[in-house]
């Protein structure tokens, strides 16, 4: 599932940057042009980036948000799980049947596979 998303984080990163340098360039265009004074294009370059920054950060962020629903999801299900017995009443299982797929052995330098 994380790797599915680490395409859209990278475009969402680029995608913030290039519009910070674009807000950068548009404010140095207008201050050149004489629209726009100098302490305002210099705070607009500050602040496009402070900006851009943030909101990368929150699209990171919201790009985990189906890592914790799966998470929460997890967690439910090991709190669904009934409690053990701390009573101390006598249980007795329906079924003493189990079953071994694989064993795998070792004993020093010899090993040993029984399926």
């Amino acid at each position: 599932m994380g790797l599915t998303i680490i395409p859209f984080m990278e475009i969402q990163s680029f995608a913030a940057k290039l519009i910070g340098v674009a807000i950068v360039v548009l404010s140095l265009l207008l201050y050149t042009g004489g629209t726009m004074e100098l302490l305002n294009c210099i705070m607009m370059c500050i602040c496009s980036f402070m900006v851009m920054d943030s909101m990368e950060l929150g699209g990171n962020f919201s790009a985990l948000l189906p890592v914790i629903d799966l998470c929460v999801d997890k967690v439910s299900a090991i709190l669904s799980v009934p409690e053990i017995d701390i009573d101390g009443e006598d249980i007795r299982p329906q079924c003493f049947d189990f079953k071994v797929e694989y064993i795998d052995l070792a004993c020093e330098e010899k090993q040993a596979s029984m399926m």
